[in-house]
């Protein structure tokens, strides 16, 4: 690899790699066309051979050269090297560029032998030193604290050298440095074409550093960079699969990564001269999301705006779900074993004219299959123009149907409500604490006042995925106020969050049913967990989804935006729903029927609880209960 960082470095790699390196001819400089007097003249060194062991004068002649470096004017940095020697220039350039050291006024020793630690010294300098923080190498022979040490390991880890044996591994860094040795060096040093750095002048590849910057700094999870390489590595492997032998690679780049883990980025980019460096930067932060948690994801800005207007759109107007053949939610791409679930069918749509049901699989668009893409891309197939018709292949009970839809404006509900034997049973389903298009909390907040009266009230939180804390706090507020109703916890601190609004209900008035199963998420369970645990409320259902984190939506320069994890959530009294979902008063499979029916059943239910299951199994009379297994 080549890892040049310093602004040096960048700037003479396509002198570098335009002029080349004729480092295997006995005379290095080369004789060049005439030139006016007061030009810098180049020097002519001549060498014995490969095995030559080289001087200071002579090492910096041949970095100089490989460096496409031109003469300084004397400036007397160094009290050995007059203004009349033919290589003061070249050393003077070479200390000016950072690339051999000492002190002002000090001693360069042009005509002392140099050592191979104090030839790697140089070429850490001029291509590596300000790169990443070396790793530890397997020489034997490199003392701890060596004023080498440190160059050597990055040139290890860089494949620049393998040291001078191999059994056992040792660098033999005091020993004089020969021709062919500096050959070596210096060849693979200018080898690659591209240039690793790290991101402190990311350029073309901010968009990668911006987003490891904030999973570094924000990630509430915990995650390896392995975890995150992983996945750019799977996509580079098939990138390769379809790069025929011979095909033109990209030249002269710089690959800005965050850590050298992610060298696989540059190979990548050294292989698709076709793609902009943004747009691959782009295409690597969606396989570096994959590495986190499935709520963690990237939008670019045309997905954003899509998401933000999802409230209104046009389409058949149903809620879906990916789920595995696990029956777990959230599950990419489309497949065999992961497949688009209806979870509701809204009122007055497409859908519900049509017949489609809460359950059905949808399996094809307008003949096509759905494999291979993911949710949103499927989505998009749906959706469409106004008036438009679009053919969608459901599987319900095994069997497939074809349904002609026509597409129309959709209007995501927020609620439905409905009342029930003289409105002493309230009803209220709460779909979504989305944002988008806006007035969820106001909605919530008619249907909640209009059953105040109620003497008991469902809450139906079944299939909400959540949405917005903000939501959620306008909703949890309408029951209890401005207490907290959730607490977070991030990398650095824990806090709690308040309800907003005044309540609408009693303490004890109307009693409080909660409806949930394995797709209420996120919102619904911290708003069922702090029901349960401040108001009084009895949850009924299935387990629930057990997302018990918290993602922020981090706006980017591209305008797109990172749905990161930053946090963990607990109930104010502590309970973390990860491991088990809401703790279910009541657990139980729901009934089919009408939605009267549903509500007369949560009434017998909280009247009649069914027993609790014993986790002891009685023993059989005149029997030992020791089972030995015999």
């Amino acid at each position: 690899m080549i890892s040049l960082t310093s602004s040096f470095a960048k700037r003479v790699l396509v002198s570098i790699v335009a002029v080349g390196l004729l480092l295997a001819s006995p005379v290095l400089a080369q004789e060049v066309p005439s030139t006016p007097d007061d030009a810098p003249q180049p020097v002519l060194i001549s060498f014995d051979g490969a095995d030559q062991v080289l001087t200071n004068r002579e090492a910096a002649v041949l970095m100089a050269e490989a460096l496409d470096l031109a003469d300084e004017p004397w400036q007397g940095l160094f009290s050995d090297v007059p203004e009349d020697s033919d290589d003061a220039g070249i050393i003077e350039a070479l200390a000016l560029a950072g690339v051999v050291g000492g002190e002002l006024g000090g001693a360069f020793g042009p005509d002392e032998l140099i050592s191979r630690g104090e030839f790697a010294v140089w070429v850490d300098n001029a291509f590596y030193a300000d790169g990443f923080d070396p790793e530890p190498a397997p020489f034997t022979d490199v003392p701890e604290g060596a004023f080498y040490e440190d160059a050597v390991q990055r040139l290890y880890a860089a494949g620049i050298t393998a040291g001078c044996s191999a059994d056992p591994l040792m660098f033999c860094g005091e020993d004089g440095l020969t021709l062919g040795q500096v050959e070596t060096l210096l060849a693979r040093a200018v080898r690659l074409p591209y240039l690793i750095t790290d991101c402190e002048e990311p350029g073309k590849w901010l968009l990668l550093c911006d987003v490891y910057g904030y999973i570094d700094t924000e990630y509430v999870l915990e995650y390896t960079v392995d975890d995150l390489v992983a996945p750019v590595t799977d996509a580079l492997a098939v990138v390769e699969e379809q790069v025929e032998e011979g095909a033109e690679q990209r030249s002269q780049f710089d690959c800005s990564i965050p850590d050298p883990s992610f060298e696989p980025v540059c190979a990548w980019a050294l292989i698709s001269p076709q793609t902009q460096v943004r747009d691959l930067a782009e295409t690597v932060v969606r396989e570096v999301v994959k590495g986190l948690d499935p709520n963690s994801a990237y939008h670019d800005a045309e997905e954003w705006m899509e998401i933000e207007e999802s409230g209104r759109y046009v389409g058949i107007g149903v809620r879906v779900v990916t789920v595995n053949d696990q029956w777990q939610a959230g599950c990419s791409p489309l497949s065999a074993t992961c497949r688009i679930l209806i979870l509701t069918v809204f009122e007055g749509g497409p859908a519900h004219e049509a017949g489609l049901q809460r359950g059905d699989w949808i399996v094809a668009v307008d003949g096509e299959s759905l494999n291979g893409l993911t949710l949103g891309e499927a989505a998009g197939l749906i959706r469409g123009e106004v008036d438009t018709s679009v053919d969608i292949t459901i599987e319900r009970h095994g069997s497939e149907h074809t349904l002609t839809l026509i597409r129309k404006e959709i209007v995501t509900p927020y609620t439905n409500a409905a009342f029930h034997d003289t409105e002493s049973i309230a009803y209220i389903q709460l779909a979504t604490f989305s944002l988008f298009p806006g007035g969820a909390v106001e909605e919530f907040r008619e249907r909640l006042a209009a059953a105040a009266d109620s003497e008991l009230l469902v809450l139906d939180l079944r299939n909400n995925p959540g949405g917005s804390v903000r939501v959620l706090q306008g909703i949890a507020g309408a029951f209890l106020g401005e207490v907290p109703v959730v607490t977070f916890h991030t990398r650095r601190e824990s806090y709690d969050l308040d309800g907003i609004g005044e309540p609408l209900v009693g303490a004890d008035s109307p009693r409080l049913a909660i409806l949930v199963n394995s797709f209420s998420a996120s919102a619904s369970e911290v708003l069922a967990g702090v029901l349960q645990e401040t108001g009084g409320g009895v949850v009924i259902g299935e387990t629930t989804y057990k997302k018990n984190t918290g993602q922020s939506l981090i706006d980017l320069f591209n305008e797109g935006v990172f749905r990161l994890t930053t946090l963990r959530w607990t109930t104010p009294g502590g309970i973390d729903i990860g491991d088990n979902g809401v703790p279910l008063d009541i657990e139980t499979e729901f009934p089919t029927g009408t939605l009267q029916d549903l509500m007369e059943w949560v009434k017998e239910i909280l009247d009649n609880p069914p027993e609790e299951p014993t986790d002891e199994t009685p023993e059989t009379p005149g029997e030992d209960s020791d089972d030995s297994g015999g």
